[in-house]
């Protein structure tokens, strides 16, 4: 459970903070990636309450804050330079959970493409029936990957590209913009374990911006492309 915030009141899902969520078939997701000024309500907590309770596998993670990377950002920017304890207990704290599997706990580390197995990709690739949120085939204008628009790549504020919509109604930038943590690790022995990010970044191209793109870095990476989305 969480303390959370101002996000998400009178959201079916429940949930106490983040982005509003949308209701599948059996579970809850949020609509967008968790963006800098949700995440900032959590980190000003974690200042207060700093002995959070995480996992064994993040004992060794003892500070919160978001790689400098997003510092110059809006509110309306994911949140990156996250690591995935820091991604776990931001969704803890706002009533959610870290996406796995949609019967609870993680989802299997080596079926990335199992949307029984995965919440994240069941609502990405809508139950298993497309490639890309938007349908079979890549398309480099409808989301925010490494071939989207003009030179500038980076990330741009959850929801603002209007194309970039699905598996389902309601759901945004589940391909490009930034990876997103999923819990999916191939174990639970500490920062090094490696665990799925999801979805590609502002700077990946066809097979990266995939529903089921095999992808996955460190649990203690904190790298500029990488934020995340809560499920419940």
């Amino acid at each position: 459970g969480g303390a959370g915030g101002t996000g998400g009141v009178g959201d079916p899902c429940g949930g106490t903070d983040g982005p509003e969520m949308i209701e599948l078939d059996g579970f809850c997701i949020d609509s967008t990636e968790v963006t800098n000024a949700h995440y900032a309500r959590f980190y000003d907590y974690t200042m207060t309450e700093p002995d959070l309770e995480q996992p064994a596998a993040c004992s060794w993670n003892d500070d919160f804050a978001p790689n400098a990377t997003s510092v110059n950002e809006g509110d309306d920017f994911p949140v990156r330079g996250v690591d995935w304890c820091d991604a776990y207990a931001f969704c803890a704290w706002a009533g959610k959970r870290l996406c796995g599997n949609p019967d609870g706990g993680a989802a299997t580390y080596d079926e990335p493409g199992n949307q029984a197995e995965s919440q994240w990709f069941s609502a990405c690739s809508a139950n298993g029936t497309t490639i890309f949120p938007y349908g079979e085939s890549y398309d480099a204008q409808m989301c925010n990957g490494g071939d989207y628009g003009g030179a500038e790549v980076g990330p741009v504020p959850v929801a603002s590209i209007m194309t970039c919509e699905g598996g389902y109604p309601g759901i945004f930038d589940m391909s490009g913009n930034v990876w997103e943590w999923e819990n999916a690790c191939d174990g639970a022995l500490g920062e090094n374990d490696l665990c799925r990010i999801r979805g590609g970044s502002f700077s990946q191209s066809a097979a990266a911006l995939a529903c089921d793109a095999d992808s996955s870095l460190p649990r203690n990476s904190t790298g500029k492309s990488v934020g995340f989305r809560c499920c419940e």
